[in-house]
């Protein structure tokens, strides 16, 4: 029985090699480079905390059923 740190080694190499021809593990490689370079371009934006700030809070405003609100 190794250490932790050899069973992980040998469990990350296995992966490895179990994946390494898988042609849907090539799409998703070919599809994640294409989308980085299409966030480089300023084409897309990666997904991440978008929220409002409380300085842009102010800037949206909601509307109900009123005639201001078309």
């Amino acid at each position: 029985m190794g250490t932790i740190e050899d069973k992980l080694i040998n469990t990350l190499t296995t992966a490895t090699e179990k994946f390494e021809n898988d042609p849907k593990i090539k799409e998703f490689e070919k599809a994640s480079l294409e989308f980085k370079n299409l966030v480089q371009a300023g084409i897309a934006k990666e997904r991440g905390y978008n929220l409002l700030t409380v300085e842009d809070a102010h800037l949206s405003r909601a509307h109900f059923n009123t005639a201001s609100g078309l």
